[in-house]
């Protein structure tokens, strides 16, 4: 977040007069509206970029477009016939946009697929199972939280290696993935 100093310069200038002050104390009341506009922008943004890479037998889920700060808002990828059984998500695992995992989502009653979580271990990184996931794992430490001031600056004006981030990743697992849930679904 900020430093001391930065914190200091700030509540000067706030201070300074009645209208600097109104005006930092309504920009903080549209402070979570702010974030979501940036979100909400990222997020569409990120799902056109995805498009390009995806044919007609893929659906995109964008839940970060209607509740950009809900715990477990997502944004993820998944083929037609798998339904909603399996498909490849980012999702907050915190309120407020925080937290975020990647990772193969999954319906409590989907089986899971062991073959396939070995293999994103050792192609994607150590990762975890759960009820909900055949694999997840934190993203990368600097695109985990959305509630950073630089983070968000970042997302709305300098958005091409956010937006490159997110679909390097998801596209890697669709590609290293689908084929191994294919299997399980017409196995079922």
């Amino acid at each position: 977040m900020i430093s001391k100093e930065e914190k200091e310069i700030i509540l000067d200038f706030v201070f300074k007069d009645q209208d600097t002050l109104r005006m930092v104390l309504v920009a903080g009341a549209v402070y979570d509206e702010i974030r979501k506009k940036i979100i909400v922008s990222f997020s569409e943004l990120l799902e056109n970029e995805i498009k390009k890479f995806l044919d007609n037998k893929w659906l995109i889920d964008n839940i970060l477009k209607e509740r950009p700060l809900e715990r477990y808002a997502c944004f993820g990828v998944r083929k037609k016939e798998w339904g909603e059984r399996y498909g490849i998500y980012i999702e907050a695992q915190g309120t407020g946009a925080k937290e975020f995992i990647i990772g193969i989502l999954k319906k409590p009653e989907a089986p899971q697929i062991n073959e396939l979580k070995e293999l994103l271990d050792n192609k994607c990184g150590q990762g975890n199972s759960h009820e909900w996931w055949v694999w997840y794992r934190k993203v990368d430490e600097h695109y985990k939280s959305w509630d950073d001031e630089h983070v968000l600056v970042e997302m709305y004006f300098k958005n091409e290696e956010h937006i490159n981030y997110f679909k390097e990743e998801i596209l890697k697992i669709k590609e290293l993935a689908s084929d191994l849930i294919d299997k399980a679904v017409r196995s079922l």
